[in-house]
């Protein structure tokens, strides 16, 4: 099954994609789209396990860590 992330993409009036910070550092850490009882894609990502809860955390952490 293909996932489709398209609800978490934003486009500006130039022409360009972009992600929000948040939604990019979880999509890396392992979280996944939430489905609804009909397969529906809603825009929420949720963590389908602890392990992609510390990999966010550690990757926030590398993203405001001040050095």
């Amino acid at each position: 099954m293909i996932t489709d992330y398209e609800s978490f993409l934003s486009f500006t009036g130039d022409g360009c994609v972009w992600w929000l910070l948040q939604d990019a550092i979880r999509l890396v850490a392992g979280f996944l789209p939430v489905r609804d009882d009909n397969q529906m894609l809603l825009p929420e990502l949720r963590a389908p396990h602890n392990r992609a809860r510390v990999n966010e955390r550690t990757l926030l952490g590398a993203f405001w860590d001040a050095r």
